[in-house]
């Protein structure tokens, strides 16, 4: 049986076609991908950011919340991009149906998402969904840490310091919660580093000019909570390059930009790695509304003793109370 000449053009032409519209498709999003990061003058990191694509995997499940694998894709130096895992933590409430509060909860420095499962399974447990990602160059994540030195380096060439590209996760990160059916609003939150990176993504997030002006669209993020964190304390230098790249990395110049979301600090009284008095300068730093919620402790990061005042400070920032 013979297949008529014009059969066979109308199937080479579809899959053509298909090719075409695919290999388009993925070098409009690696063409957008590329353009959609810009530092302003003063040093104000800015991200346009989609939602990427994910996967979700269920690890365990019991009468009280459930866990899953999520990987999704971010930028990287090669073209496949890089992958970011994630634990993601659900509370048994969490339904499509009864959506609850959702919390992107980024590790301190060093520390991989299983380092930080106590914050995840804690929350989840008093009725959150929390995703909790490995970094680059950390737990399953690849890549690696640079030092402020190699960043610099990388930001003097034009190039994404990996510092801003952990910002750009922790955005994609938000936008995979926002995403969620069983999601309802969203905070950003951290510890120690992690801390840094949640008050400069609460800033930036969904704000679209270099000025990062008081007004946002996307009201669903309701703002940061940084436990045991504080901003670099950095002196002035009259190196224009240096200051602004030390500008983009300081949570101490992006502090007064959370508003019109809500800046949540936690911190002990005898944090000997960053001291009280460094969070309260940063905090002064923020604008309203705010909140400083002191522990009588020598514990940094999370620890049990802050069970109570964390439970607190979630609903204050969803406006549960």
């Amino acid at each position: 049986m013979k297949i008529k000449k014009s059969v066979i053009k109308t199937i080479i032409f579809i899959i053509l076609s298909a090719a075409l519209l695919y290999y388009g498709y993925n070098y409009f999003l690696k063409y957008e991908e590329s353009t959609n990061y810009s530092v302003s003058e003063e040093g104000f990191v800015n991200y346009k950011v989609r939602t990427p694509s994910f996967t979700r995997t269920v690890t365990y499940q019991d009468s009280s919340y459930k866990k899953e694998i999520l990987i999704y894709n971010s930028k990287g130096s090669t073209s496949k991009g890089t992958r970011i895992y994630a634990d993601l933590y659900l509370s048994r409430h969490a339904t499509k149906d009864t959506p609850v509060n959702g919390i992107v909860f980024m590790p301190a420095a060093g520390k991989t998402r299983t380092d930080t499962a106590t914050r995840g399974i804690f929350l989840a447990k008093s009725g959150y969904v929390v995703l909790i990602p490995d970094v680059r160059g950390v737990g399953d994540t690849a890549g690696k840490l640079n030092s402020i030195q190699d960043d610099y380096y990388l930001f003097l060439q034009d190039k994404e310091p990996v510092n801003h590209l952990t910002i750009y996760d922790t955005l994609l990160a938000a936008k995979i919660l926002e995403n969620l059916p069983e999601v309802r609003d969203v905070i950003f939150a951290g510890e120690s580093l992690g801390g840094r990176t949640a008050i400069i993504a609460g800033a930036i997030y969904d704000k679209q000019d270099d000025t990062l002006a008081d007004k946002v669209k996307d009201t669903r993020v309701k703002g940061v909570l940084a436990i045991s964190t504080a901003g670099y304390g950095l002196q002035k230098t009259p190196d224009y390059d240096a200051q602004r790249y030390l500008n983009s990395i300081d949570p101490d110049f992006y502090a007064s930009k959370i508003a019109p979301r809500k800046a949540y600090f936690i911190h002990a009284t005898k944090d000997s790695t960053i001291p009280i008095a460094a969070g309260k300068d940063t905090f002064t730093k923020a604008s309203e509304p705010k909140k400083f919620i002191v522990i009588n402790s020598s514990c940094h990061g999370y620890c049990n003793e802050m069970d109570h005042v964390l439970a607190e400070a979630l609903k204050g920032l969803f406006g549960d109370k």
